[in-house]
């Protein structure tokens, strides 16, 4: 199958940009791309996106997709539940394995809507994660690439035990690592906080550093939740290939990061709901008051360490692994990055090329270029002018050089939670707030 998109915005995801460029695919893999393109007499399909920003299939390092919304109905055992029930008494400890299975497929659709070709799902009941990448892959139900972590590592009685992954000691953890690529993951996430309020060590030094061996010589990257300094200091020394949250990280932290070329996937978005939202979902009580005394404004001002040491950032959105931050909402992450501290263009670069590298991809996805496969995320407006466009969801989404998803198709009634971001983002700035960012308020939609 060969294919042309002309008059496009092309943003390559490596921090080029180029107006009026033609996009050649043959086969699911770019073939050329950029101004003054010939485009081949035998080429099956040409499309005029007229105009539009036509950027790489965007790259979300951080989901939790298992059960849908119902993060805690679904994915948790019964003692972290107990603190939700202050509010719901009614919720049950867990879903029925089939009902975490049916909420599953319509929250994937979300990633696809909004553009996000590829997912690093880092958590969820059992291993199914596994299950939902295989069945994508064999064409049972559209969605993005899943690259699945399945049940996390964790120390016992850490941050996570409710996914029942407690290893401990360094024979434990390499047995655990193990196990988990007998299952069939693609990656290790482990929890390096030790919990529940996530201000004390999950592993000593020589633990962490025996997952990241174990996962190397498994040929699977490896990514650890850290909050506070000391466990970002310790994962980072370790060499984890990626660190999630960084949310009390201090200049001390990021800079051992920089030293060590580890990449922060932040989760910005998701603390700016745990904290105004999720009091109206139940999360109160034990593991939730760390938020009452830190504030969003120091998760701000770790970010803004990073950028300013220099960390690599890539874009993960952690949605799905509470109820307040909510499948839909996972491009939010990219207008908090561009308001304190990224530009447009560095923004765009963590959702592709930057999370891309994470995984160790970036030589088949993450940006435009001849010889990587065709993944497009099509949308109306420029980005690079106004990063909030992409909260308007995508126009239309290629994975492997095949049409998924098209806003003009019926599909886009099966997608809603982009809209409530684009709101979201609006609430958040009402005094800048554009018309774009209200667009799914208006009777024409």
């Amino acid at each position: 199958m060969k294919l042309a998109l002309t008059n496009a915005l092309l943003i390559d995801g490596r921090g080029a940009a180029v107006e009026r460029a033609t996009i050649l695919i043959r086969d699911g893999v770019f073939e050329a791309c950029g101004a003054n393109i010939t485009i081949p007499e035998d080429t099956e399909q040409r499309i005029d996106v007229e105009g539009r920003a036509v950027l790489p299939g965007l790259i979300d390092l951080h989901a939790h997709v298992i059960g849908g919304n119902r993060a805690q109905g679904s994915n948790r055992y019964a003692y972290e539940t107990l603190a939700y029930q202050l509010i719901n008494p009614d919720m049950p400890y867990r879903d029925p394995i089939g009902m975490v299975t049916l909420r599953t497929v319509p929250a994937i659709f979300e990633f696809v809507s909004q553009g996000i070709t590829t997912i690093r799902d880092l958590g969820g009941r059992d291993f199914l994660a596994c299950d939902l990448r295989d069945a994508i892959d064999q064409g049972l139900i559209v969605g993005p690439r899943v690259l699945a972590a399945g049940v996390p590592v964790t120390s016992t009685g850490g941050v996570g035990a409710w996914w029942g992954g407690e290893a401990d000691g360094s024979d434990g953890v390499r047995q655990a690592v193990r196990q988990r690529v007998k299952m069939g993951v693609d990656l290790i996430k482990c929890f390096g906080d030790g919990g529940p309020d996530w201000s004390t060590l999950g592993y000593t030094d020589d633990e962490f550093r025996t997952i990241v061996d174990e996962a190397h010589r498994k040929k699977r990257t490896c990514t650890c939740h850290c909050m506070a300094e000391e466990a970002i200091i310790a994962a980072s020394q370790a060499g984890f290939n990626s660190i999630e949250h960084c949310w009390l990280g201090t200049a001390k932290s990021a800079a051992v990061m920089h030293d060590n070329g580890t990449i922060a996937v932040p989760t910005i978005a998701n603390a700016y709901h745990i904290i105004h939202d999720g009091p109206k979902y139940g999360m109160v009580g034990e593991g939730f008051g760390f938020f009452d005394s830190v504030g969003f404004g120091r998760v701000v001002e770790a970010f803004k360490e990073l950028v300013k040491a220099g960390v690599p950032i890539a874009m993960g959105s952690d949605v799905g692994g509470n109820e307040a931050h909510r499948h839909g909402h996972n491009l939010l992450e990219l207008p908090f990055y561009v308001k304190y501290g990224l530009s447009n263009m560095d923004a765009i670069k963590a959702a592709t090329s930057t999370a891309a590298q994470v995984v160790n991809l970036d030589h088949l996805i993450g940006s435009i270029e001849p010889g990587k496969i065709a993944d497009l995320a099509i949308f109306d407006g420029n980005p690079l002018e106004d990063i909030s466009v992409v909260l308007n969801g995508a126009h239309e989404v290629y994975r492997d050089g095949r049409l998924i998803y098209s806003r003009e198709r019926e599909w886009r009634s099966r997608s809603s939670g982009y809209r409530e971001a684009a709101t979201a983002w609006s609430d958040f700035e009402p005094e800048g707030a554009k018309d774009s960012y209200r667009v799914w308020n208006s009777e024409s939609y």
